[in-house]
């Protein structure tokens, strides 16, 4: 600069010699020195202030130095030569910036403007500045005019207005937007993929859902995303029948996130389509490998080793049934269940020999108040004395014979063969008490029913 003072050829032209330089160190990208010719020019106005002023501001938008490239541009959005295509950087600048507020302000007042450039690109970065701002309407309606003309989005401005047609429940026409990302393998499309198979739902197509979600629960980038993408991956599985996958999917979510909202309603539909399975060997190991099983597959682990165990007993093994009827009872939710679960355990203590077992759990059958509401529940009476009549504690089986009776006379239930069987247990207990003339009477009662019990009857009563 010395010698730019002292050489009376060159000072006139000092600004232009500044430019020229800068504008040689430009060319050759080295920038610091660029901006350091610009400096001298960019201050005052002169013949070069507007292009110093112009390159300045854009070695600070490459050096991702935005506040000083605002700086710059807004010195010379009056300028004639730069007013049509500053006002777009500016914009652009403050949107980088993360200056929303500021970005969708200028755009707008920019747009007012009638002899300005790039108004297209404007009105996508106001529509990007809003959906930071979370003006989703705003976002509408300065971007959706572009998508209906062919704007070339970027991947985000496709993402923004697919979210916001979304959230303003305009699901069909946010497929296009976010179909665009539905493949990208990255953060964007992860999410993107996720509002894809949420609008989907919507508009009812559910394969389709099922195949977005599949895909955006397979990355990591946004674990809420991925979490909620599994979940309902395979939720719509069980919905649409593909049983094996619903059952493998909500297993190892229901391990993968326990202790969640979503893990206990995981676990909920995954009890439903165990119970629905029927195979009930293979529930109950899904079931007991849950680590944090929550109240809603309680239910249904009640209702499986309560089937499970009618499978065993059907099948005469009585140790195995009486476990599975014991953890169905542990698990009780449903009053109905736990019942019968009771009902069946003292039916595996009984033919097992267990007399004193079974009387125990057919008492627990009838305090259960649900009992009342089971096929069982008069003759939960008449087995309690059964199994006192089998310890020839023959006292207390007559007391709960009778009581069989009762019931099934005042239920005019009189010609079944329990009820037959009763009388004649019933004169059993008070032979071998000695009571012989209730005994005989009794004995008389099974004669005149009539039935497979008379001969044994005469005999008894001689």
């Amino acid at each position: 600069m010395a010698k730019i003072k002292s050489n009376p050829t060159i000072a006139p032209h000092k600004n232009e010699y500044q430019f020229m330089l800068g504008y040689g160190y430009y060319k050759k990208k080295e920038y610091a020195k660029a901006k350091k010719a610009f400096e001298p020019v960019i201050e005052r106005s002169n013949n070069y202030y507007a292009l110093a002023n112009y390159y300045y501001g854009y070695i600070a938008y490459q050096n991702d130095n935005y506040a000083s490239a605002i700086t710059n541009f807004k010195k010379i959005q009056g300028d004639e030569k730069f007013s049509k295509i500053v006002p777009v950087y500016i914009t652009q600048f403050y949107l980088m910036q993360g200056k929303y507020q500021e970005a969708a302000q200028y755009g707008k007042e920019a747009l007012d403007q009638k002899k300005i450039g790039k108004k297209d690109e404007i009105r996508s970065f106001i529509g990007e500045a809003n959906y930071h701002l979370e003006q989703y309407d705003q976002v509408i309606k300065y971007l959706e005019p572009l998508a209906k003309k062919d704007f070339n989005f970027t991947s985000e401005q496709h993402y923004e207005l697919g979210i916001a047609l979304f959230k303003d429940r305009k699901f069909e026409a946010s497929l296009p937007q976010l179909k665009a990302l539905q493949i990208q393998e990255d953060t964007l499309g992860q999410n993107s993929s996720f509002h894809l198979g949420m609008a989907y739902l919507h508009t009812g197509e559910k394969l389709k859902a099922r195949n977005s979600f599949l895909f955006a629960s397979g990355f990591s980038y946004d674990p809420e995303i991925e979490k909620r993408a599994s979940f309902n991956y395979a939720k719509i599985s069980y919905d649409l029948n593909y049983q094996k996958e619903a059952i493998q999917k909500l297993r190892a979510f229901a391990k993968e996130y326990p202790g969640t909202n979503l893990a206990k309603e995981a676990q909920s539909l995954l009890g439903d389509i165990l119970l629905a399975t029927q195979n009930f060997k293979q529930a109950l190991k899904i079931i007991e490998e849950i680590p944090e099983r929550g109240e809603e597959i309680k239910g249904s682990y009640q209702k499986i080793t309560y089937q499970y165990g009618l499978e065993k007993f059907k099948n005469k093994n009585y140790k195995d049934a009486r476990e599975l009827f014991i953890k169905s009872i542990r698990n009780a939710k449903d009053p109905k269940f736990k019942a019968l679960a009771y009902f069946w355990l003292a039916e595996s203590y009984f033919n097992l020999q267990n007399y004193s077992s079974a009387y125990r759990e057919y008492k627990n059958f009838l305090y259960v108040d649900a009992s009342k509401n089971t096929p069982y529940h008069t003759l939960g009476h008449y087995n309690l004395g059964y199994s006192k009549f089998q310890e020839k504690a023959y006292q207390e089986a007559l007391a709960h014979f009778e009581d069989f009776i009762n019931v099934k006379g005042k239920q005019d239930d009189r010609n079944t063969k329990k009820y037959k069987d009763g009388l004649l247990r019933i004169a059993d207990c008070h032979f071998a008490l000695k009571n012989y003339d209730q005994a005989t009477s009794y004995f008389s009662k099974v004669i005149n029913q009539g039935g497979r019990n008379v001969p044994y009857a005469l005999y008894q009563r001689g």
